[in-house]
């Protein structure tokens, strides 16, 4: 029975200091102590045996106690570091996303300075392809030379659109290391650039990538 109430007891101190603050604790602690060896001494306990158990429980509290205020320390700081460890994920995963946004906003504003300067170049030379075109046929029955200078440079400027516009697109085109190693991309770009321009380009490769 007297091992029954001891281990009760301090199961019972355990408990308070894991569910109460530190002096609040204490106090229920030291008040159990007390009670037991008072209960001790009702029952007919000699001088002699209620210091030895006072000791021995003391000894055990203190223990106990010591215990249990490291243990409710230590999940605090567990808790502490989870909660810690969940806002510097959030953080991250914000900083991830802001990153992502920052960069579809750059492109974003590329492409449309690129569109811009598409319109306003394609709008030189089609204005200047109708000009020529205009002079091309009214000069017809006049001069014919001067039609066929006129025609002339009407192709000119077609061809010129023609390839400032494909310029455009294969820039306005998914970046191709988004979807290619770089020696795939590298030699993808001399082709384009190659054939954009009239002339014949290759890429050749040696050692490792």
């Amino acid at each position: 029975r007297m091992f029954i109430g001891v281990y009760m007891l301090f199961m019972i101190m355990a408990q308070a200091n894991a569910m109460l603050p530190l002096r609040p604790a204490l106090g229920l602690s030291i008040l159990l102590l007390g009670g037991y060896i008072g209960i001790m001494a009702l029952f007919g306990s000699s001088p002699a045996e209620l210091q030895i158990t006072a000791i021995g429980l003391l000894i055990g509290a203190t223990f106990t106690v010591t215990l249990s205020q490291v243990l409710q320390r230590f999940s605090e700081q567990t808790d502490r570091a989870n909660h810690l460890l969940e806002q510097l994920q959030q953080a991250n995963a914000e900083l991830v996303a802001a990153r992502q946004k920052e960069k579809e906003l750059v492109i974003a504003e590329e492409r449309v300075r690129m569109a811009r300067d598409l319109h306003d170049g394609l709008g030189h030379h089609l204005t200047a392809l109708s000009i020529q075109l205009q002079a091309a046929e009214k000069l017809f029955q006049v001069n014919p030379g001067l039609a066929t200078e006129a025609v002339h440079n009407a192709r000119s400027e077609v061809q010129a659109a023609l390839k400032e516009v494909r310029q455009s697109v294969a820039a306005l085109r998914e970046t191709p290391v988004d979807i290619q190693n770089l020696p795939q991309a590298i030699k993808t770009l001399v082709e384009e650039t190659g054939r954009l321009i009239g002339l014949q380009a290759h890429f050749e490769q040696t050692g490792q990538a």
